[in-house]
């Protein structure tokens, strides 16, 4: 029994033993909303090596503060420290101080039973922060950080882990359970959610928040912490703005609402799903709606496809390369893979490889699919996939309904979670029947099909819209699909304005999906105006949705020194004048060294390989093998000065250590890259250009 320091004094909590494996977990029909009522709390710690120089190890270096924040998933409730030795207050914060390590261990894991949250959060906490309590509270034999979960003689533990998926490959990660709690890591969720040069919570702060930590070396924890109770409380400000940074990244983009709704929709627990990847997601919906139909799932025993187990993936139309100054209309083809499954009832229970059955059949009863596959039509049996995908895309669509007449932020917030969860539930389906040597369930007939009807309109779109009569009538003139990709087409009607271009983008969708079966809509998307195309995937234009104002700057594979560089595509002057500051302050040494950064991440194939990411990590387990990369993370570094012939690899090296020995960076190979970048921009305007 626990006796809150808020409560009454007759006010007591009793602690039930209450629990559930969480395979007996099943999902509940009746429940349509999530919790509004959750109980967070994110932490930190900061510790110190006794070492100058040294990055703590938990086995020898003492925890010093940790700070907390408790909260709703919106809003903040309580701010607080715990700190070893004294420190100054801070305003509007709960400070509890301690005379040494195990008390504060103790007390800490207390106030963790006492608040009670349902989640535990924070940033990179699995392959540090709870790692590192557990391992603390083990060495000093402070028992209570191992029962911080809310069943009673069940002890929390900590393991090694691996996840591997198709995305992100194999990521060394840590398994933390603190039964009856979940583990909530941001620092996982942005990884596996968003594509960023840098995951550490200053740069990703910056990307999302606009803000940015006061940054901490280790190096200097220990000086601070021994000086007195004013420099101590600038170690509590840093420690508890990384909680409140953390707290905001998962108030700003939504993490924990999103996952939940995630989990609602696809059947699988918080707590698994968050250390799953999505084909654990889609099997569990296709066990539910099996068991809904009483159908069985084979058992599928693993085996390695060898090379020529590969299908022809999407279509790309060869682009037409260039500067266009007329608007370019973009129309896109919505959820096209989750609608070609629906309109043609592409599924496993629907594919005929018997062809002496299929011979029996009418041939109303069945389509043949492009890459000479026969599927059942609906009438016959209604797929199992596309029942599954029928309801997503069918609630998605209510969702977005609901949420326009919505004005409530949270509960728009919750919708918007929702909406974003059956969006990505729908486009996994199509990719867990294509994971040919790590899929559940893989049957490549059935992704080929798909990317087959994908390739076919894609392609049925150019000529319809480019050979069409009345088209032409109407324009004019003969529209040219300048490019297209996957699910999209690009188009120049051959418009002055960017009104004219949107009005007929929205005409020209309707007639094209009333080519294809339900649902497949080709839907107009934005207009691209100025509009610069290099080559497949590669290109760059200003979108608008609207006449009146146009949206953002839109790159894709282009490379350039900073992210807002070809915002002077209009203004060329300012470009040159930009570029040729840039040289010079290369040339003067005046940069920062962040911006010459590069970030890869470090695979278990790279490992040993003669590439710059791996030479690096190499160098930095020599050095301390506790502050070394571990496969699956990005690693960071330089190049730095050295004779010509010597490799790129063995140029490069980690920021920190070249900044600490005041290593010269090689400014001949930033010099290059840029003029790189420049030119393959520029000679698509100009061939000429050199």
């Amino acid at each position: 029994m626990y006796h809150s320091p808020t409560a009454k004094a007759d006010d007591y909590y009793l602690k039930i033993k209450c629990f559930c494996d969480e395979k007996d977990i099943h999902y509940c029909e009746e429940i349509q909303t999530l919790p509004e009522n959750l109980l967070i709390m994110t932490h930190d710690i900061e510790c110190v090596s006794y070492e100058k120089n040294t990055f703590p190890m938990p086995e020898t270096s003492p925890i010093i503060q940790i700070s907390f924040i408790i909260s709703s998933v919106s809003e903040i409730l309580i701010k607080g420290l715990f700190v070893l030795n004294t420190c100054r207050s801070i305003p509007g914060v709960l400070l509890y101080t301690f005379e040494n390590e195990k008390t504060l261990l103790a007390a800490f894991s207390d106030f963790v039973n006492i608040i009670d949250p349902d989640i535990i959060s924070g940033y990179n906490i699995l392959n540090f922060d709870l790692y590192y309590i557990f391992t603390r509270g083990s060495v000093l034999g402070v028992k209570q950080t191992q029962s911080i979960g809310r069943i009673l003689d069940i002890s929390c533990y900590v393991k090694n882990s691996k996840i591997t998926t198709k995305v992100t490959g194999t990521i060394e990660t840590k398994e933390v359970s603190i039964p009856g709690r979940v583990t909530f890591d941001v620092y996982e969720t942005i990884r596996r959610e968003f594509k960023l040069k840098s995951y550490s919570l200053n740069s990703v702060s910056y990307t999302f928040l606009g803000s940015q930590k006061e940054d901490v070396h280790y190096s200097y924890m220990l000086d601070l912490f021994l000086k007195d109770s004013d420099s101590r409380k600038r170690i509590a400000t840093y420690c508890l703005h990384d909680s409140f940074l953390t707290f905001e990244l998962i108030r700003v983009l939504n993490l924990i609402v999103n996952q939940l709704s995630i989990s609602k929709v696809t059947n699988v627990p918080l707590s698994i799903m968050l250390v799953r990847g999505q084909q654990l997601k889609v099997t569990m919906q296709l066990m539910r709606e099996c068991n809904n139909v009483k159908v069985l799932i084979p058992y599928m025993p693993r085996k390695n496809f060898n090379n020529t187990d590969q299908y022809e993936g999407a279509t790309v139309l060869e682009p037409l390369k260039g500067l266009y100054s007329e608007p370019i209309c973009v129309l896109d083809f919505a959820s096209l893979y989750p609608s070609i499954m629906i309109a043609y009832n592409i599924c496993y229970s629907t594919l005929m490889k018997d062809r002496a059955e299929l011979a029996k059949m009418d041939a109303n009863d069945y389509n043949l699919a492009p890459n000479n596959e026969y599927y059942v039509k609906p009438h016959v049996k209604l797929g199992v996939l596309p029942a599954i995908l029928k309801k997503l895309l069918d609630e998605r669509k209510k969702v977005k309904s609901q949420m326009k007449n919505i004005t409530d932020n949270f509960k728009k917030m919750i919708l918007n979670g929702i909406q974003q969860a059956l969006k990505l539930s729908a486009n996994s389906v199509y990719g867990y029947t294509g994971s040919a040597n790590t899929g559940h369930l893989p049957c490549l007939a059935l992704s080929e099909s798909v990317t087959s009807y994908g390739r076919q309109m894609i392609q049925h779109t150019k000529t319809f819209v480019e050979e069409n009569e009345k088209i032409q009538q109407e324009l004019n003139k003969k529209p040219i699909v300048v490019y297209g990709d996957t699910d999209s087409v690009m188009i120049n009607f051959g418009f002055a304005t960017i009104q004219e271009t949107i009005d007929y983008g929205n005409k020209i969708s309707l007639m094209v999906s009333k080519e294809f079966p339900k649902p497949i809509f080709l839907e107009f998307e934005k207009v691209f105006k100025p509009f610069l195309l290099l080559n497949k995937k590669r290109y760059a234009g200003l979108q608008w949705t609207s006449s009146d104002k146009h949206n953002k700057l839109e790159c894709k594979g282009i490379e350039t020194v900073r992210r807002d560089f070809c915002c002077y595509v209009q203004k060329t002057l300012q470009a040159v004048k930009f570029i040729c500051k840039m040289v010079r302050d290369l040339l003067n040494g005046k940069f920062d060294i962040s911006d010459l950064v590069v970030s890869k991440t470090l695979s278990k194939s790279e490992y040993k390989t003669l590439l710059p990411q791996s030479e690096v990590a190499r160098k930095m387990a020599e050095r301390d093998s506790s502050t070394a990369p571990h496969i699956g993370e990005r690693v960071y570094y330089v190049i730095v000065a050295g004779p010509k012939s010597t490799p790129l690899y063995q140029l490069a090296e980690d920021p920190l250590y070249v900044l600490e020995h005041d290593i010269p960076l090689n400014i001949e190979h930033y010099l290059d890259a840029l003029k790189k970048a420049v030119g393959r921009v520029l000679e698509e305007i100009d061939p000429n250009c050199h």
